[in-house]
């Protein structure tokens, strides 16, 4: 039996906020109006949070953009990166692209007079009348595959202009070559559950990776990196084709890989070279942070100790200043600056600004043990006992893995060490160091 063509759906997920001041329950929406309605027009539905990539794959996310047979563009809260990804389909694809949105949506300009199917809400944020949806759904697709006609704004205006020939990405987007794919990454998640022996021996069953679509080896890289297999993210890099080896992504987290492995000195040149040629960007100078603190660990002079705990905080101080959302130079920065004597001038300023950054971080559905981890180290710093006993067992709570509180705990204990110098009570951070190191 021939499988449906895949219909690729890029929209927010969980619950978020409207332009109107209600909610919108997206996991719904998908669930019970997207996806029916995608499945009863002949197609495959595929999310983009469904589909098994992690931060490294983006490039695979823009593959099926690009490539699948259609795709669905949920524009209710103008979400950033939905709205940028709808302007590559557009400039990439003349036909097949359907934007869809709520009743209570104001469109951007841009988007006015394009053709925009919309959906109705109740006041809880929850589809009405789905019915109706699927049909308009249905004949909208019927209608976009009888006549034809340009529905991206781009080949609508200048008809001369001709898309580009797809090549590897239509190969890459068809219904087996996706079912494949998938298997493949089913292979991996369950081999990275079971140890990197499991790994290695999916890896050695790809063989040429020119061969395969690039978010394999992207998911396979990312294992290992999960489970810190530094050298063999180190060959898997090294065999990777050009376009992913050379990724700024990648080669991130192979300066990671290689500063693990005792090359910093290599590590530090690469995470230059990506600066000078990409621009500032959170997670290479975090990165670069990273490489200064460990060498700071490690330095046996006075003077020297000082000069590279400067660089880090230098490092990790740019960081958080590229990109506020990104709390985790920050922390680093903070705690650095703590345990620098005498502390860093800026550590009152900047403090509270870290505080808020992952405040805001928690409060979305993507929050994990780290976040929580952060903001007790936060509340550690702040000298905010109440706040800090109050966080700890959500700590506590969301440890997966003992090694997880136990790093922590070694945080914390660094920062009682530096409190302890200067006289100030530590007993209540040793208290929740002892809880964390019993989890």
């Amino acid at each position: 039996m021939a499988q449906s063509p895949v219909c690729f759906v890029v929209m927010p997920f969980g619950t978020k906020s409207d332009a109107m001041g209600g909610t919108i329950d997206f996991d719904l929406i998908y669930r019970a109006l997207i996806a029916p309605a995608v499945a009863a027009a002949g197609f495959s539905p595929l999310r983009a949070d469904e589909d098994s990539s992690s931060g490294l794959l983006m490039q695979a996310s823009l593959a099926r953009v690009i490539g699948a047979p259609l795709v669905v563009f949920d524009v209710s809260t103008a979400n950033a990166n939905v709205l940028y990804e709808l302007g590559i389909r557009h400039g990439l694809r003349a036909q097949t692209t359907m934007i869809i949105c709520s009743q209570a949506t104001r469109l951007p300009w841009d988007l006015s007079n394009l053709r925009v199917l919309m959906y109705q809400l109740n006041s809880a944020g929850r589809p009405e009348n789905p019915e109706d949806f699927q049909r308009s759904f249905t004949e909208h697709v019927r209608k976009r595959q009888q006549y034809e006609q340009a529905d991206s704004p781009v080949y609508a205006l200048f008809p001369e202009l001709q898309p580009p020939a797809l090549g590897k990405l239509a190969q890459e987007t068809r219904p087996d070559a996706l079912a494949q794919t998938e298997e493949i990454r089913q292979r991996i998640a369950a081999a990275r559950r079971l140890g990197i022996d499991e790994l290695r021996d999916v890896d050695k069953t790809l063989g040429d990776l020119s061969g395969i679509p690039s978010d394999i080896t992207l998911t396979l890289f990312d294992a290992y990196r999960s489970k810190g297999a530094w050298s063999d993210l180190i060959e898997l890099a090294r065999r990777a084709p050009p376009a992913i080896a050379s990724s700024t992504r990648v080669r991130e987290q192979l300066a990671l890989a290689l500063n693990r492995t005792g090359r910093g000195d290599e590590a530090e040149r690469m995470l230059q070279e990506i600066l000078s040629s990409s621009g500032d960007s959170s997670e290479t100078w975090g990165l670069l942070g990273r490489i200064y603190k460990d060498r700071w660990n490690s330095a046996a002079d006075r003077e020297g100790s000082r000069r590279l705990l400067d660089q880090a905080i230098h490092a990790y101080v740019r960081g958080f200043e590229t990109d506020w959302r990104d709390p985790y130079p920050g922390v680093n920065a903070v705690t650095l600056m703590t345990l620098r004597e005498p502390p860093d001038p800026r550590l009152e300023e900047l403090l509270p600004v870290v505080l808020y950054a992952v405040k805001r971080r928690l409060a979305t559905s993507s929050s994990d043990y780290w976040d929580a981890a952060t903001l007790l180290e936060l509340y550690v710093l702040s000298q905010n006992k109440d706040e800090a006993r109050k966080i700890l067992p959500r700590v506590l709570a969301e440890a997966r893995e003992a090694w997880q509180s136990q790093s922590t705990a070694r945080n914390l204990q660094l920062i009682a060490t530096a409190f302890e110098r200067r006289k100030l009570d530590v007993g209540w951070v040793t208290e929740i160091c002892q809880q964390l190191d019993k989890q």
